[in-house]
This record gives C-alpha cells, sequence and structure tokens, in this order.
C-alpha cells in the first residue's frame, strides 16, 4: 500500500505492547539517493512528554484506516547508514 505523510499525520499511533498512544506522525526520514525510508518521527500528544520518538519501519505491525500500530519498546530506532556510491 502506498501513503504519502499528509496521509499518516491524520493517524494516531499505538504501542501494541502495552495499548498506550503514542501521538501523531510529523515527519519521515529517507535515505538518498535510495528513497528508502528508514525512520517514522512521532510527536506525543502528552503535554509532560516533549521528546520525540523515532519508530523504525521495521517495528510497524500494521496500519489502519485511523490507527499505526507499532512496537515501540522504549529504545531510539537506529541510523541507517547508506554508502555513497
Amino acid at each position: 500500500m502506498e501513503y504519502t505523510l499528509s496521509e499518516l499525520k491524520k493517524k494516531t499511533v499505538v504501542n501494541i505492547k502495552d495499548g498506550k498512544k503514542l501521538g501523531k506522525i510529523t515527519d519521515i526520514a529517507f535515505c538518498f539517493p535510495s528513497g528508502k525510508i528508514t525512520v517514522l518521527t512521532i510527536t506525543p500528544q502528552s503535554v509532560f512528554c516533549a521528546d520525540k520518538i523515532d519508530i523504525s519501519l521495521c517495528n510497524i505491525d500494521k496500519i489502519g484506516e485511523d490507527i499505526v500500530l507499532v512496537k515501540y519498546d522504549g529504545i531510539i530506532a537506529p541510523k541507517i547508514e547508506e554508502s555513497e556510491e
């Protein structure tokens, strides 16, 4: 399935490990020139948590109509480096 960033921004991100809402997708990161998306950035909806959360694509379980289900254990997503060729 193909999604635009504006479509993803409308969805709430929920952690399937504990059922908690993590927030909304606010940004993506991708590698150039391959165009491979590496990370979704989530901004928490809580006033008490100002830190952004990076979720690797491998941790996305399902993208539904209104919700994105992810497996998040509090570990920051690793940065993927691609060699320049």
